[in-house]
């Protein structure tokens, strides 16, 4: 409060008070205040270097002025180090001393600057008037320009039509007044081509300030008029606009004419009587302010040819205006803008001075560096006109480091004492050198130079990025060090090296891969408007999700395509922003701005695209993205988005206003028709035929694929180029190409004129025209035989054998060609068709033929039928009937084992095996009949009684049959009589136990039982010496109907006992659901019947009906009585009984 200056007011006269306490703080003296002990730290960081360049500048002559017009000079200056000193001089007559006035910065710095200098207006006099500039830089090189002179008009008056000079008219606020031509409001300047305008392409903002200054002008002495022409739509009660005389050295000027409200038709003639200040030096203020806007559409105000003079124009079509009421009005006193500046919130004017410098060395040249105490981190920035810096400091040690860019930083350790000021603490830097880095940019494929490639150096961005030549050189100069260079071109891959840069040059070379790439549209619209919408406020806007193609996960966006109405808004406009997203918000909604925002303008053609060309801004994206509109102006100022509202809306489209989040349009909202172009990754094709089948018999293939749509296609068998073509819009590709016999390893890729891309898969495929060499070995071709089974074999040789087919029925191959397969054969002629394939589809087929006959169907009619004796050397005649052409017919003697009864002869095995050859009767044609005979004589001492005449055929298949003739052979012994024949049938069997399984009881001794279930033997048992059998078979049902038989060993063949499966299973318990005294309820076999019992008493019973469910009702019973419940099925098995007792 010590240091605090009081404030009072009408209100609050004594101090300290409730409304400014104990007043504002004075800093400095807060600051002083506690700055006991406190030193000084000063001095200056240099280099050690001469500075001998002079400075340069640029100026445009001002040749001819108003008398008594204040005359502003502008000029812009440049200097290698830092300019010290602009100045102005200016005289009336060659013969005058040059008056000198020190011109202010107006922007830049102190290497380069805009500089402004006023000659007063009083001086502006005279038919002429000379002037020139006088420059001094750091190191006092000193530069003064030619003399120019300036042709002083003695006119009484001032006019500027502002169509090519505005020099001494001065612009404050926010946003600033615009000078040029006009394309809103009256769309037109009064007189030529440019005016002054709120806004020359659109609405006034709201909230905001602005205030268009004339040059300070001496009036006319007696009458003064100011006449200018306007035109104005400006919001009544929220705009206004005012017209205001400033008298010089006031700092206040007077409100002389205001406008509101909308002027029809043209520009209007205004003319103000400002008489009052004849004589006097004054300037013209044009005030426009604004308020909080009902509408915020109107067009605001437009102001030309603007004149002083002492004669009135006071016509039928000029507006006098000179009494209306005036006011004082302040600048500083002036509502703020829209953004928080006052109307005076410029940046204050710089005067340039010449600087002290203490110890200032020619030899030295001044650094703007910074200047850090490492004990405590504070820092400071040197002045840059003369390097200097200080710092206040306690007492103690400290160390200074200046670091500046380019520059090895430098440290310096200092001593402090109290109240010390320690002076000359001047710190010498050293420069880094320097080094160039050059090379060549290449394609990585083609080896051609790479034009106009940007080179950046990602560590140090104060290196402006370098680019290639017409033959891909480059040279880059940069600080000593290890860098990453960065190389970006169009249609290429981002490519980084590391470099070490000294000061010796370093050439190093870069090879760059191409990125091959085809143009692809994303919408999701079907390009037909049928509404048109737009944001009311600006700021808000539009945006469509873009996905790229599946497989794709990079493009480069090049464009973004709109569709506006025509018809709506009114009057609307042409200009919008655009601007890039990508898809990080939550479930994929528009999250970071990736690009942009984009200014774009509109022709607003019906049903035309307009098209932002974005190529240039090198947009990647790596997934989903957003194309954006942003409005520039409110919704009747803008183009209005068309919308898509018959296409099903795809989700895609969303909506925002200025500062809110984006919002996911509803389905009634349709597809707003908004596209974009991309530049999509050519990636490597894919074969897809042949893929399958790769083996072919023809070197005439069409090679079938995927690739990039609308680029050429090249098919190579292994290195050599045999084939190409153009991909489809689709991307599918069908090229021609003739193949090599035999192994061809197919690939393919992308031909651009910068490269291709990777090789495709590489697809194996086989061109095979040999067809295969196919034997069959076995069996022969019109072979006889009886087999019902053929084993077929052979060989089959081929590089690419795929299969054997023999009848349709595959066959096993092995590893060296043999093949085998067996088939059912069939009686009569088998034709065996073979069929050797081989992958690529050639074929070898060979045919046989295979005769079989499984047997011989019959030997009849065999003689002697009866039996024949024999004597010594007598014949006996045999003969039978069978097929034809048999291949063998003979017949044996078989001796039987007691048919020898002489002991002077023993028959042996000869005797037994001996064949005789039989021959086949022949017809009167030669031709078989079937018939055969042969004929046998006894021998001497033989004695055979009942020997067995046998008779054996083989046929031209293999197939044999024996047959004995009925009559037996006596040699020299009478017949022994025949047994009896045993022609009796077996008793019927006795069948004492039947289950599912099977069947027992009592049949005749040595005999043979059967059961049958219909046709069918079910079971057989032999009878044993007790004459009990036994037949065990599988379950029955219950139902069958089972036959028992016995056949005795004679074949006689018994009658029949039938008997039926019955049920033999007892019922499962009951189950008690409920129980009273007078019934019970529950489960049971279907169809069992149901009993209750109490002791030996049944007291009811029911019958379970198809679901089981049963109820037995009885008489009441006792509360404890014990009753049990148990079920009898159909076949009349009982089940166990269940206990229940009567509880209630």
């Amino acid at each position: 409060k010590e240091t605090a200056t009081p404030c009072t007011d009408s209100q609050y006269p004594e101090t300290p008070n409730n409304g400014y306490g104990y007043g504002v703080i004075n800093a400095l003296k807060a600051v002083t205040s506690v700055m006991t002990g406190i030193s000084d730290i000063k001095g200056q960081v240099s280099e050690d270097a001469e500075d001998t360049v002079p400075p340069t500048f640029n100026h445009i002559p001002i040749k001819e002025a108003y008398a008594g017009f204040e005359q502003k000079l502008k000029i812009d200056v440049q200097d290698n180090i830092s300019v010290k000193t602009v100045e102005l001089q200016y005289r009336n007559n060659p013969s005058d001393e040059w008056t000198t006035v020190a011109a202010q910065r107006e922007s830049g710095d102190i290497q380069s600057g805009s500089y402004e200098a006023i000659i007063p207006a009083d001086r502006v006099a005279g038919a002429n008037l000379s002037y020139r500039w006088r420059i001094v830089d750091f190191g006092k090189n000193e530069v003064t320009s030619d003399i120019y002179t300036i042709l002083v008009n003695s006119q009484v008056g001032y006019f500027n039509d502002f169509e090519t000079d505005i020099t001494g008219w001065e612009i404050l606020g926010a946003p600033e007044w615009q000078w040029g031509k006009p394309t809103t409001g009256p769309m037109a300047a009064a007189s030529g081509e440019k005016v002054f305008a709120t806004n020359l392409e659109g609405t006034y903002s709201e909230n905001q300030v602005m205030a268009l200054i004339s040059p300070k002008i001496v009036l006319p002495k007696e009458h003064a008029y100011l006449q200018f022409k306007n035109w104005y739509d400006i919001e009544e009660n929220y705009a206004i606009a005012k017209v205001g005389v400033q008298i010089d050295g006031n700092d206040y000027f007077t409100s002389v004419a205001k406008y509101a409200g909308t002027k029809t038709g043209g520009y209007s003639n205004e003319e103000i009587d400002i008489s009052e200040y004849a004589g006097k030096k004054v300037s013209i203020y044009f005030v426009f302010m604004s308020g909080t806007s009902a509408s915020n559409n109107h067009q605001g105000w437009f102001i030309d040819d603007v004149k002083l003079t002492d004669k009135s124009a006071a016509l039928g079509n000029t507006s006098v205006l000179s009494n209306g009421p005036k006011e004082q009005i302040r600048l500083k006193d002036l509502p703020a803008a829209s953004d928080g500046r006052s109307v005076l919130s410029n940046s204050p004017k710089q005067q340039v001075i010449n600087s002290v410098q203490a110890n200032t060395e020619m030899a030295r040249l001044p650094l703007s560096a910074t200047v850090t105490i490492v004990e405590n981190g504070r820092s400071t920035k040197t002045n840059p006109q003369d390097g200097s810096y200080s710092f206040k400091v306690k007492e103690g040690a400290y160390t200074l480091r200046a670091e500046k860019y380019g520059y090895y930083p430098q440290d310096h350790k200092v001593q402090v004492a109290a109240n010390q000021v320690l002076e000359n603490t001047n710190i010498t830097m050293a420069p880094i050198p320097k080094g160039t880095l050059t090379g060549k940019i290449t394609n990585a494929q083609t080896g051609k130079p790479v034009k106009n490639a940007k080179l950046y150096l990602i560590e140090d961005a104060a290196v402006a990025p370098v680019t290639t030549d017409a033959e891909g050189n480059y040279s880059l100069t940069a600080y000593e060090g290890k860098y990453t260079v960065q190389v970006i071109a169009e249609d290429y891959f981002d490519e980084k090296v590391t470099v070490d840069i000294n000061k010796e040059n370093v050439t190093h070379d870069i090879q760059q891969k191409p990125f091959i790439n085809y143009s692809g549209e994303i919408g999701y619209d079907d390009g037909t408007a049928e509404d048109t919408v737009a944001q009311f406020e600006p700021g808000g806007g539009y945006a469509v999700r873009m996905s790229l193609p599946a497989g794709e996960t990079r493009a480069i966006v090049t464009s973004g395509l709109f569709m506006f109405g025509t018809k709506w808004p009114t009057p609307g406009g042409k200009t919008f922003k655009v601007a890039v997203y990508d898809a990080s918000g939550k479930d994929g909604a528009p999250g970071k701005m990736i690009a942009g925002p984009f200014n774009a303008t509109t022709p607003r053609e019906e049903g035309k695209w307009t098209v932002v060309d974005l190529s240039a801004k090198r947009i990647v994206v790596t997934g989903d993205y957003y194309m954006v509109l942003i409005q520039d102006q409110p919704a009747l100022l803008s183009p209005g988005i068309s919308l898509d509202k018959t296409t099903v809306p795809t989700g895609r489209s969303w909506w925002f206003v200025n500062g809110g989040p984006f919002n996911l349009a509803n389905k009634d909202f349709g597809n707003i028709m908004i596209r974009s172009t991309v530049k999509l990754e050519a990636l490597a094709p894919v074969i897809t035929s042949p893929v399958e089948n790769p083996y072919v018999n023809n070197e005439n293939v069409t090679i079938k694929g995927m690739a990039a749509p609308g680029m050429d296609v090249q098919i190579f068998s292994g290195d050599k180029d045999i084939a190409n073509g153009k991909t489809n819009d689709d991307g599918s590709f069908s090229i021609d190409a003739v193949l090599q016999e035999g192994v061809n390893i197919l690939k393919a890729k992308t031909i651009a004129e910068l490269g291709s891309t990777p090789y495709s898969t590489e697809t194996r495929v086989i061109v095979d025209k040999a067809s295969p060499v196919l034997e069959i070995t076995s069996p022969q071709n019109i072979a006889n035989i009886n087999d019902q089974v053929i084993t077929v074999t052979g060989t089959a040789k081929d590089d690419y054998l795929d299969y054997v087919d023999v009848n349709g029925t595959s066959a096993d191959i092995d590893s060296n060609g043999y093949w085998t397969v067996k088939l059912m054969s069939k009686e009569g002629e088998n034709v065996i068709n073979v069929v050797a394939r081989d992958k690529a589809g050639n074929e070898t087929a060979k045919s046989i033929t295979v005769n079989v006959k499984y047997s011989i169907r019959e030997i009849k009619n065999i003689m002697p039928s009866s039996d024949v004796i024999l004597k010594a050397n007598s014949t006996v005649k045999v003969e039978f009937d069978s097929e034809p052409g048999l291949k063998k017919a003979v017949f044996s003697i078989n001796t039987p084992f007691n048919g020898i009864a002489s002991t002077a002869f023993v028959p042996t095995a000869s005797l037994s095996s001996f064949e005789v050859v039989m021959t086949e009767v022949k017809d009167a044609n030669g031709t078989g009949t079937g018939h055969y005979k042969g004929y046998w004589t006894a021998p001497k001492n033989l004695t055979l009684n009942g020997a067995q005449i046998a008779v054996n055929v083989e046929d031209m298949y293999g197939n044999s049959l024996s047959s004995t003739a009925a009559g037996k052979l006596y040699v020299n012994c009478k017949p022994i009589p025949k047994p009896v024949p045993d022609k009796t049938a077996p008793s019927i069997p006795l069948v004492s136990k039947l289950t599912y399984t099977g069947i027992s009881g009592k049949a005749e001794i040595g005999s043979k039982v059967y059961a049958k279930a219909g046709k069918v033997i079910i079971g057989s048992s032999v009878v044993n010496s007790k004459g009990i059998y036994s037949i065990t078979f599988k379950s029955q049902k219950v139902g069958t109907i089972i036959n028992v038989y016995a056949v005795d060993k004679s074949g006689n063949v018994g009658a029949a006992k039938k008997v039926v499966i019955k049920d033999s299973t007892p019922p499962a318990i009951p189950s008690v659901k409920s129980l009273t005294n007078t019934k019970v309820t529950g489960k049971a076999e279907p169809g069992a019947k149901v009993y209750v019992k109490k002791g030996k008493e049944i007291i009811g019973s029911s019958t379970a009906n198809s679901k089981g469910i049963y109820t037995v009702s009885y008489k009441k019973q006792k509360v404890g009585t014990v009753l049990y419940v148990y079920a009898k099925d159909k076949a009349g098995n009982t089940g166990k009984a269940k206990k229940v007792v009567v509880k209630k």
